[in-house]
């Protein structure tokens, strides 16, 4: 059911991309370079979360979490509070999942 609504989804990116990152589903595989050409993507991690704008690094740091509060060390493959499950990475083609 959840890959179907992925599908529906299309249109509206960013539901979609908030499903798979509730679900882990639809267990698609990542691209053979990695998911980004972006330094704050590990090579075999999806993006968990968006990064907190520059502009909250250069003028909120004292108040930004302490693990992200440099621009380097605020990286889009951090799980969100909620990822309770590790299924920020994936092993031989497949997802571990939150279910």
């Amino acid at each position: 059911m959840i890959t179907q609504k992925w599908v529906a989804n299309f249109p509206n990116g960013v539901e979609g991309w908030a499903d798979f990152r509730r679900t882990d589903y639809p267990d698609i595989t990542l691209p053979k370079d990695g998911v980004s050409g972006s330094a704050t993507v590990a090579p075999g991690t999806w993006v968990k979360r968006v990064r907190y704008p520059i502009n909250e690094h250069l003028q909120n740091s004292e108040n930004m979490p302490a693990t992200q509060n440099t621009p380097e060390t605020d990286r889009m493959d951090i799980k969100v509070w909620w990822d309770t499950a590790d299924t920020k990475t994936k092993t031989s083609g497949l997802m571990s999942s939150n279910f």
